[in-house]
């Protein structure tokens, strides 16, 4: 896991525009993911929905974010949650994917760009 290459890639989205099913709360954990294991644990939404309503649609499908997340992290790439890693938490009433770098957790904000999110609650993490 090359922490020096995922903090740069975390910088350099600080300000990219949010584009659902290529920037959004999933595709950039799945991202990270497959920078820190080799393994992308989104890699079957890639193409998979383009608006908002698909993705939430997705989700629904699959029983919900949380078991969504739960069935795409049920991999050996994942270890127990030790401050660094990809985690499923509740943000402002809204369950989000997030990445926690460094102690602090990032996702893509609605109108673009990363926000700190790390006064959400974790539902679910998992470290690398």
């Amino acid at each position: 896991m090359d922490k020096v290459l995922i903090g740069s890639f975390l910088r350099e989205n600080t300000r990219a525009p949010i584009v659902w099913g290529k920037t959004d709360c999933a595709m950039l954990a799945g991202k990270v993911w497959q920078m820190a294991t080799g393994y992308d644990p989104m890699a079957d939404l890639h193409g998979a929905y383009a608006r908002r309503w698909e993705y939430l649609r997705l989700s629904m499908a699959e029983g919900g974010l949380r078991a969504m997340a739960k069935r795409r992290m049920d991999h050996p790439s994942a270890k127990p949650f030790a401050g660094d890693g990809i985690g499923l938490i509740t943000h402002k009433n809204r369950q989000l994917f997030a990445v926690a770098a460094g102690g602090v957790w990032v996702s893509p904000g609605e109108q673009g760009g990363l926000m700190n999110v790390s006064d959400g609650r974790v539902l679910e993490a998992w470290g690398w």
